[in-house]
């Protein structure tokens, strides 16, 4: 089977293979790191007592981390989500009360869980 881009799935079916297990995990990879970065500006926005900006930015990590959890549910990344499904759950919670009480630990708390998770993938 040849696409219209040149690949041929018959001369090349591991490399086919591969990255289509891979795709799951570099979803999963890019939503971590785009939900790292709204956290980043989160805390930044927090720290500095931008509560419009806060908001937004928290807002952006809620969404994150609700794309995450719909990747992990509709079968993407299995061997992380057993650990990453329930973080992505209670960060939802944690970012609701970081936003309502400014409260930067349960910020800082949720970004440590998540770089937990996506320093090992590195």
């Amino acid at each position: 089977m040849s696409y219209g881009d040149g690949t041929d799935t018959k001369a090349h079916p591991a490399a086919v293979r591969g990255a289509a297990s891979a795709a799951p995990t570099a979803t999963a990879t890019e939503l971590l790191d785009a939900l790292l970065e709204q956290l980043a500006q989160a805390r930044a926005h927090t720290m500095r007592g931008q509560l419009a900006a806060k908001g937004e930015a928290i807002a952006r990590c809620i969404h994150l981390a609700g794309r995450l959890r719909a990747h992990l549910d509709a079968g993407g990344a299995p061997a992380l989500a057993p650990r990453l499904a329930p973080l992505c759950d209670d960060a939802r919670r944690d970012l609701q009360q970081a936003s309502l009480h400014n409260n930067v630990g349960l910020i800082d708390g949720v970004t440590q869980g998540f770089e937990a998770i996506r320093d090992e993938l590195d």
